[in-house]
């Protein structure tokens, strides 16, 4: 899914196993994979650390079990040249358990999702594994307060009334 110009920021926020040296191997044998040792801090921090070494118009978030589908970025970018407006874009999403397998066609049906910022405030439903945001919003998002309870909501709920969802993974 990714194009020349496309970065790859991984932040690594302390494994303890051989995780720095696989991702260094491949860091080496592809020059979009930026490798960061995160700040230690914590989840939140370490999200915020990553974001602010991008350099793309587009940002996608993912954690370390996501396994994105073939057309997830095809399906995100044409939604935002689509909707010129929109800052936050939130894919629906197939939950899977350890071996792939689907335990739920949608992650919204799941779990009863609305979009508006104001059905998000008290239960969110923005998912960064889900999620894609412009970099225009980046100088609002950073730095991640740490009273915020996830960075993927406090993402969601910067882009307002430009945060939008994709009713399809």
């Amino acid at each position: 899914q990714l194009s020349a110009e496309d970065e790859v920021i991984i932040s690594d926020d302390g494994s303890v196993d051989d995780t720095w040296d696989i991702l260094t191997e491949y860091a080496e044998k592809d020059r979009r994979i930026k490798l960061f040792s995160g700040p230690r801090q914590g989840l939140i921090a370490n999200f915020g650390y990553a974001i602010q070494q991008t350099k793309g118009e587009l940002i996608f978030l993912a954690d370390q079990d996501d396994v994105w589908l073939e057309t997830k970025v095809k399906k995100i970018t044409d939604y935002f040249e689509q909707h010129p407006d929109q800052l936050v874009v939130v894919s629906d999403l197939i939950i899977v358990n350890s071996k792939l397998q689907e335990i739920h066609a949608s992650y919204f049906s799941f779990r009863n999702s609305k979009e508006g910022w104001v059905n998000n405030v008290i239960r969110s439903h923005y998912i960064g594994a889900g999620m894609a945001f412009r970099s225009s919003l980046k100088s609002d998002i950073l730095p991640i307060p740490s009273e915020v309870p996830m960075h993927d909501m406090w993402i969601g709920l910067l882009g307002g009334r430009k945060t939008g969802f994709l009713r399809e993974p």
